[in-house]
């Protein structure tokens, strides 16, 4: 039993230094290691730019990212438009070892989180 406990947490090891998110650059406002296209499974994607602008490709909505904090390996950004806000969230490794990101407050948003294309 103890053997298959180590591999689990080697493997969990694994997932985190594979993670592209740097969580101490982020902390620092640099948000480039989470800069790119990320879709969700209902096929909506949003892409982030250095610049902190994040576009809703199917809608051309954009809105300003402004980090917030990072805490237990996610990244905390509140997304700030003129007639609405969001929360998003920067996740390393999640059930397939793939950093995602929640961007919304609800369980829905939960439930579809965005994976890096």
């Amino acid at each position: 039993a103890t053997a298959g406990t180590d591999k689990v947490k080697s493997e969990k090891n694994a997932n985190n230094s594979q993670s592209s998110l740097n969580f101490g650059a982020l902390d620092n406002g640099d948000i480039s290691s989470i800069v790119g296209t990320w879709t969700n499974a209902n096929g909506e994607s949003v892409t982030i730019n250095a610049d902190g602008t994040i576009i809703k490709n199917s809608t051309g909505y954009t809105a300003q990212l402004k980090p917030q904090r990072v805490s237990d390996n996610i990244f905390y950004a509140g997304v700030f438009s003129d007639t609405s806000s969001a929360a998003l969230r920067a996740i390393s490794g999640g059930s397939n070892g793939s950093d995602y990101l929640v961007i919304g407050q609800d369980q829905t948003a939960e439930g579809v989180p965005y994976y890096r294309n």
